[in-house]
């Protein structure tokens, strides 16, 4: 065995799709797959006598999952890396294999072209994602985004997002103060405690004082 290869391990509890990885990967240059598992703990005996420098692992077996084999290889054998190779393009499930220490994730409908990268590249310790498993991330990033602007400009749940420096001035309010008293109080100009007043105004759908602390209290706003 040529000592430059990169050596690999597959992890599923199919045998027949291992069958057909192990075809796959035996035609190609520099990698060479030196052992196979039908579960997490036989991969675990696997590991007790030789260590690949890949594991390439399915998520969904019984017993022990994918993200349970990732957490426990990398805390005993921190110098392997893994590539999970998952039917699953859920982020759901793609953000507890990154959580559980995978630096690749990619889908069982890759090629071989794309296998063949995705292991050079986690093998170098650097991270791989397949084109569908990288626009969902994209999704949730953009979506998380969305989320933050929309609520730090007007609401969330249809009540009104109002941030840890307004619910500050509606407290004041709540005691009584005037502008020129919040004022002081929050180390502010007065045109700056009626602009904030203003913004309120215009997140809460209010006019006057009166009204916004009825808002406050009806929605139950923890100030």
């Amino acid at each position: 065995m040529d000592n430059n290869n990169i050596t690999v391990l597959v992890v599923d509890d199919h045998q027949l799709f291992i069958d057909g990885l192990k075809a796959i990967l035996k035609y190609v240059d520099g990698i060479s797959v030196i052992g196979e598992a039908l579960s997490g703990m036989d991969a675990l005996k696997f590991l007790e006598n030789k260590q690949p420098q890949v594991i390439i692992t399915d998520i969904s077996m019984p017993g022990m999952k994918g993200d349970e084999l990732s957490r426990k290889v990398i805390e005993l054998y921190p110098h392997i890396f893994i590539l999970a190779l998952s039917m699953h393009n859920d982020i759901a499930i793609i953000d507890k294999m990154i959580a559980a220490g995978v630096k690749g994730y990619i889908l069982k409908n890759t090629g071989r072209e794309e296998l063949t990268e995705a292991i050079k590249t986690v093998s170098k310790g650097e991270n791989f994602y397949s084109t569908e498993v990288k626009e969902e991330m994209l999704k949730k990033y953009v979506s998380k985004s969305t989320v933050f602007i929309q609520n730090e400009n007007r609401t969330f749940n249809g009540v009104a997002y109002l941030t840890r420096r307004e619910k500050e001035l509606i407290a004041f309010l709540m005691e009584g103060l005037t502008n020129s008293e919040i004022a002081i109080r929050m180390k502010l100009s007065v045109n700056t405690v009626k602009s904030h007043r203003k913004n309120i105004y215009s997140k809460t759908n209010v006019n006057n004082t009166i009204s916004l602390l009825d808002y406050i209290k009806s929605n139950q706003i923890k100030l």
